[in-house]
């Protein structure tokens, strides 16, 4: 019997105590308030007391910083106010490249800078508030006395950063200049090339990342690496170069089609003429042209674009990336890349084309597979285009090819022609819009003659081609050859 009576003593005692430990937050809180208030109340229940008082008030435990700013005591409206005034301080704050002695400066506004103020402030208000009573009042006490700091989540747009990085330090690369070939009077002339300056500015853009991920909301100042740059080819890798004509192609291109297009067509072989390749390197059209822009020397002209006939700077430049196609063709180079129009083209036939356009990336890409250094001759001459590839002859003198355009279908759009009225063209005349092109399948077929007898017949390329509707200008009340109805 006493015994019995001990052991309901002693589980009283622990539902005691457990009572005491697990009271609601609320009401221990409360008590601890009224004890508080009472004129007799321990300091250190006093203390707890009021930080409990402060959170019903919903105010930021004092001592609680986001970033370098101290929100302690302040209310959640408040402290939004006084982060959105920091946000805007912060966006004044420059971020400053420094590249070869010259400064790249920009403001962290110019980069949408932001912050998550809610979240960043709901943190904040949060802080202290979580676990048992004691937890709480040790961490709002820890935050009153050696201060505590809460990420402000402040953000910025990456990709612009980047973009603005790579477009503003890149400006200060200088391209190394490689050694060129001509062939003169028979006889090889070099011309040595020259180094260039290569802006490390990825690697600085690694470590302004990097920086910004801790960032204290100051000015930021990183110095930009640059190193020097070698050309691809030197003076002395071209001193025995061959002077064998590999291949050479040409394309005619019409007067009437625009002196600016012609223009582009000059300025590109200019480029292109006396482009050296060591054995095995690639061989890139856009490398050789650009830059493609009126900077460069190139003027807007027509080109292909979305199936339409546009001005584009550097119009033109696709037909001197089809002649180089066929060189490469002709010297039997290693294809890389290539691709065919959108639509068919006059200067070559069906599926011996090669588009390009720089500012998308699209690149007539070969290989230098001969074994031995080339160089290209390029020039416009009259209404011509001529290029040749000189080097080391490396194929049997009893081995011709011989390449073969073939067509697999063709079709017509419906209707095949659409008339635009302006009165302003003369009767009798018609203005040409767009060219009528047809839907065309065509392949390309290299054959292979040994002593005249063929060996191989190897197809290189399948092409496909969109049609375009006629499309003329004429005086209304004409048909479109502007006659009169």
């Amino acid at each position: 019997m006493r015994k019995g009576r001990f052991a309901l003593l002693k589980i009283l005692i622990i539902f005691i105590i457990a009572g005491i430990f697990w009271m609601p937050v609320s009401v221990f809180a409360d008590a601890e308030t009224a004890a508080a208030e009472t004129e007799g109340a321990a300091p250190g229940f006093r203390e707890q007391a009021m930080a409990l008082k402060r959170q019903r008030e919903n105010t930021i435990p004092q001592g609680v910083r986001l970033d370098s700013q101290n929100v302690g005591g302040l209310t959640k409206e408040e402290a939004v106010e006084s982060m959105i005034r920091y946000a805007s301080r912060c966006g004044d704050s420059q971020v400053t490249f420094h590249v070869n002695g010259q400064a790249v400066v920009a403001t962290m506004r110019d980069f949408r800078l932001g912050f998550g103020q809610q979240s960043a402030v709901d943190t904040a208000l949060g802080y202290g508030a979580e676990g048992s009573l004691i937890r709480r009042y040790q961490d709002q006490r820890k935050a009153a006395e050696e201060g505590v700091t809460i990420d402000a989540n402040l953000t910025y747009d990456l990709e612009a950063f980047q973009a603005f990085v790579r477009e503003q330090c890149g400006k200060f690369n200088v391209p190394a200049r490689s050694a060129k070939a001509y062939l003169e009077n028979g006889a090889l002339r070099i011309e040595d090339g020259e180094t260039g300056l290569a802006v490390m500015y990825e690697e600085a853009l690694t470590e302004a990342v990097e920086i910004l991920s801790g960032w204290d909301g100051g000015d930021v100042h990183i110095t930009v690496d640059t190193r020097e740059s070698k050309p691809a080819v030197s003076a002395g890798d071209l001193q025995n170069a061959g002077t064998d004509c590999l291949a050479t192609f040409e394309t005619e291109f019409k007067w009437e089609d625009g002196e600016e297009r012609a223009e582009n067509l000059r300025v590109a072989c200019e480029k292109i003429n006396g482009s050296a390749f060591l054995a095995g390197q690639e061989i890139s059209a856009n490398g050789m042209m650009e830059p493609v822009t009126e900077e460069g020397g190139y003027h807007p002209a027509h080109a292909f674009q979305d199936g339409k006939t546009i001005d584009s700077v550097g119009g033109g430049i696709c037909q001197i990336s089809s002649t180089l196609y066929n060189v490469g063709l002709l010297a039997e180079l290693q294809m890389k890349y290539r691709s065919n129009h959108s639509m068919l083209v006059t200067y070559v036939d069906p599926s011996r084309d090669a588009t390009v356009y720089p500012e998308s990336g699209l690149d007539l890409k070969m290989i230098n597979n001969t074994g031995n250094t080339v160089f290209f001759a390029a020039e416009r001459s009259g209404n011509k285009v001529i290029i040749s590839l000189y080097g080391t002859e490396y194929r049997p003198a009893e081995r011709t090819i011989k390449y073969v355009s073939k067509t697999i279908s063709t079709e017509y759009p419906e209707p095949q022609m659409e008339l635009i009225y302006d009165d302003s063209i003369p009767v009798g005349q018609y203005e040409e819009v767009e060219y009528l092109r047809p839907k065309m399948t065509a392949e390309l077929w290299k054959e292979v003659y040994v002593n005249g007898q063929l060996t191989e017949n190897i197809q290189i390329n399948r092409s496909v081609y969109n049609w375009s509707k006629a499309i003329r200008k004429v005086h209304s009340g004409c048909d479109g050859n502007g006659n009169p109805l």
